[in-house]
């Protein structure tokens, strides 16, 4: 395959910025169980780490059979 016989032609344009900036938080902040030292990301909006998280189930729609 000759590159200078190539006739495709590649364009594109940079995405736009949408919505906000992702919340972050300045300060240093720990997991809140007890004996737990994970410092966690300044993205995290939860009190705990992902290894001591609260379980939450999402909503399911549909027939309840049983």
């Amino acid at each position: 395959m000759d590159i200078a016989n190539e006739t495709t032609i590649l364009r594109g344009t940079k995405q736009a910025l949408r919505g906000r900036r992702p919340h972050a938080d300045d300060a240093t902040r720990f997991c809140d169980m007890t004996g737990c030292d994970t410092r966690l990301s300044r993205y995290n909006t939860r009190n705990h780490c992902y290894a001591h998280r609260l379980v939450r189930f999402p909503r399911i729609r549909g027939k309840v059979v049983g």
